[in-house]
């Protein structure tokens, strides 16, 4: 059975798959033939499409608000805090959930431009409310303990490539969907 999930899913592989072959194409022979050229374009604007459309469907739906008590945080503390659903229409979802997410961002080249690259080192969520029909606006409470063995906020050592960023994120998720399309909200904090 073809879902949207499944159409949006197979029109983003294909738009890319032809990106990719477009650009090794042009990085093996060292030429710009028009349709590498016409591949190019048709990845910038399903690009730009999808980025628009996913902002306006998004802000149609609502919004997810994230309220703690502080924003600083000891490791082995309990985080407590409040999920606010704004919801301007009646949504199906499948779970609402509440999680702890550390990222650590790892500068790959010390000169300008730098670039970076993320990684997930630590991902916990529960789920605050199960399957059904959400609309209107409601408060959830939560709590969420920070493991004591955790690495703190910021940058470990000095000249370090790399830091560590924690964030409360909550999500509002429909499995039928995109997982682009998912309602989110997020609080940056900073655990010692």
């Amino acid at each position: 059975m073809l879902t949207n999930k499944t159409i949006l899913n197979a029109i983003k592989i294909i738009v890319t798959l032809d990106f990719v072959v477009a650009i090794v194409y042009m990085l093996i022979f060292r030429q710009n033939p028009p349709w590498a050229m016409w591949s190019l374009a048709v990845f910038a604007c399903f690009l730009i499409v999808f980025t628009v459309t996913r902002f306006i469907i998004l802000k149609m739906e609502g919004k997810i608000t994230i309220e703690l008590e502080k924003d600083n945080f000891s490791r082995g503390e309990t985080i407590t805090g409040k999920v606010i659903l704004a919801l301007k229409k009646k949504i199906n979802a499948d779970e609402l959930t509440i999680g702890l997410i550390c990222t650590k961002i790892v500068t790959t080249s010390p000169n300008p431009p730098n670039r970076a690259m993320a990684f997930e080192i630590f991902n916990s969520s529960v789920k605050i409310d199960g399957k059904k029909t959400y609309e209107g606006e409601k408060t959830y409470e939560f709590k969420i303990e920070v493991p004591s063995d955790v690495q703190p906020s910021g940058s470990p050592v000095p000249m370090q490539n790399y830091i560590i960023r924690w964030k409360i994120v909550s999500v509002l998720n429909n499995m039928a969907t995109v997982a682009e399309f998912n309602l989110s909200g997020k609080k940056i904090i900073k655990i010692s």
